[in-house]
C-alpha cells in the first residue's frame, strides 16, 4: 500500500513563506477588486458617455501597486518579516526592483486613464 507522503513545513522559515504567499493571493484579491470598483466601472461609464465621472488617484494607483506586490509575494515570498530590515542581501535589491516596478505601473496605468478620460471629453 503506497501512501502520500505530506511535506509539512518544517522551519519558521518555511512557515513564514506560506504566510507570505497567502497574503500576495490575498492581495491580488484586493487589487481585483479595486480595478474592478474604482477603474473598470469608471472607464465603462466613460465609455457610455455618463456626463460626469468621478475617480480617485489612490484608486487608480492603487490596484496596479497591489497587484505587482501580489505577485512578488506570491511567487517571490521574503524569508523575513516582510520588513525590510528583515530581507536577506540577496532579497533587498529584488525588492527594491519589485517596488520600482510597482511605482512605475501605478504611474504609467494613472496617466494611461488620464489620457483615456481626455479622449472621452473628461477632465
Amino acid at each position: 500500500m503506497e501512501t502520500n507522503d505530506v511535506e509539512l513545513p518544517t522551519t519558521e522559515n518555511d512557515s513564514l513563506r506560506i504566510k507570505a504567499r497567502l497574503v500576495g493571493l490575498f492581495i491580488i484579491i484586493i487589487s481585483i477588486g479595486l480595478g474592478y470598483f474604482f477603474i473598470y466601472e469608471k472607464w465603462r461609464n466613460m465609455v457610455e458617455g455618463v456626463p460626469e465621472v468621478t475617480y480617485s488617484l489612490k484608486a487608480l494607483a492603487l490596484a496596479p501597486f497591489f497587484t505587482v506586490m501580489g505577485i512578488y509575494y506570491l511567487f517571490l515570498p521574503p524569508s523575513g518579516t516582510g520588513a525590510y530590515k528583515d530581507l536577506t542581501e540577496k532579497e533587498k535589491p529584488i525588492f527594491i526592483f519589485v517596488m520600482i516596478l510597482a511605482l512605475l505601473a501605478s504611474a504609467t496605468f494613472y496617466f494611461w486613464f488620464q489620457q483615456q478620460a481626455s479622449e472621452y471629453g473628461y477632465q
